[in-house]
């Protein structure tokens, strides 16, 4: 018996802001020495290791097989870093919490807080999951989320 997913699913998870920019990919060659290759530094794997566990312990499961549409609302509370610095880490790991393919984000909101002291520096996520038909209601679910590109 296949279980019924509910029409839009709703998480929310605070984490650590992942490792900067600089220090979560590195180039290296392929195990023939042939091409070149970008990989997660190790500081990025124990960061994503460490947001996936977190994710699971606040209830985030995979979803059931199909097609979704996720929209992001995520806040930065932090000093330095650029505002589009963590998102890509972010993306990554919520999609492998969920199970799913990070191309199914149809809507990214981020939000920059300066943070008064080291200690609170946090990233803060919405997330909102809702299986779809086909891409016609995806693309609908995209642009009704208040797309400035649209014809």
């Amino acid at each position: 018996m296949s279980a019924v997913a509910p029409a839009v699913l709703e998480l929310r998870a605070t984490l650590p802001l992942p490792p900067g920019i600089n220090h979560t990919y590195r180039a290296g060659r392929g195990r023939h020495g042939d091409c070149a290759r970008v990989y997660l530094t190790p500081a990025a794997r124990e960061w994503t290791q460490s947001a996936l566990l977190t994710l699971r312990a606040a209830g985030w499961r995979r979803l059931p097989t199909g097609m979704w549409w996720l929209s992001l609302d995520v806040t930065l509370v932090m000093i330095r870093h650029d505002i589009d610095a963590p998102v890509k880490a972010l993306l990554d790991v919520v999609a492998a919490a969920l199970g799913v393919d990070d191309r199914q984000v149809g809507h990214l909101d981020v939000i920059k807080v300066r943070a008064g002291s080291p200690a609170d520096k946090r990233l803060e996520v919405f997330v909102r999951a809702g299986a779809v038909a086909d891409l016609e209601e995806w693309n609908a679910r995209s642009l009704s989320q208040g797309g400035t590109h649209r014809d």
